[in-house]
């Protein structure tokens, strides 16, 4: 599927993008159909479904099945700053914590892998999602009652995902913020 979106994209055939990866590591691009500039990769996966994007610009891509969580509220205390929260308090109200979990989780996740870091409570409570306008968002969200798509890349991006269920209502807009201030929540030992 990425080789197939490389070729329509940027270019040749399916057959003359080589993509390899690394364990645990972003997938890359080792030679490319076309002359110019190798475009940034990306790819994740959740029960039955996959994204894959590419672009020239680094991606940050993450997809969630949901599934039922038996501490909830101690994952989104590690999720989500409680300023996060409270700004969130109306889409929380209004759609439940757990998408609101889901939407945060996928944002900071696909921020974390754009910029190469690893995933720790510490790097999660540095980053803030809020919902945005056009003119300054910097992330996209597809959500249906099965899963969360959030992916952040450039205008000229491609993006394709596949799988039973896939969210079918136009993206949300969000931004994903840093903070350099250390996290403002204790985390339990």
């Amino acid at each position: 599927m990425l080789r197939e979106l490389l070729a329509e994209s940027c270019g040749g055939a399916a057959s003359e993008w080589t993509v390899s990866c690394v364990p645990d590591g972003p997938p890359c691009v080792l030679s490319a159909a076309v002359c110019g500039p190798w475009p940034s990769v990306a790819i994740a996966h959740s029960g039955d479904w996959v994204a894959v994007a590419c672009g020239p610009q680094p991606i940050g891509l993450d997809i969630e099945a949901h599934r039922a969580r038996d501490r909830l509220e101690g994952l989104s205390a590690l999720v989500l700053t409680p300023a996060e929260r409270r700004g969130l308090t109306q889409r929380i109200e209004r759609d439940g914590l757990e998408r609101v979990f889901y939407i945060a989780w996928t944002l900071k996740e696909a921020r974390v892998k754009q910029r190469g870091g690893a995933v720790s409570p510490a790097v999660l409570q540095r980053l803030r999602v809020s919902p945005s306008e056009p003119g300054s968002a910097n992330a996209h969200v597809w959500q249906s009652a099965a899963l969360t798509l959030s992916v952040m890349l450039g205008e000229t991006a491609a993006l394709r995902a596949a799988g039973e269920g896939m969210p079918t209502e136009p993206a949300q807009l969000w931004r994903v913020d840093e903070s350099l201030a250390p996290p403002a929540v204790a985390f339990p030992p």
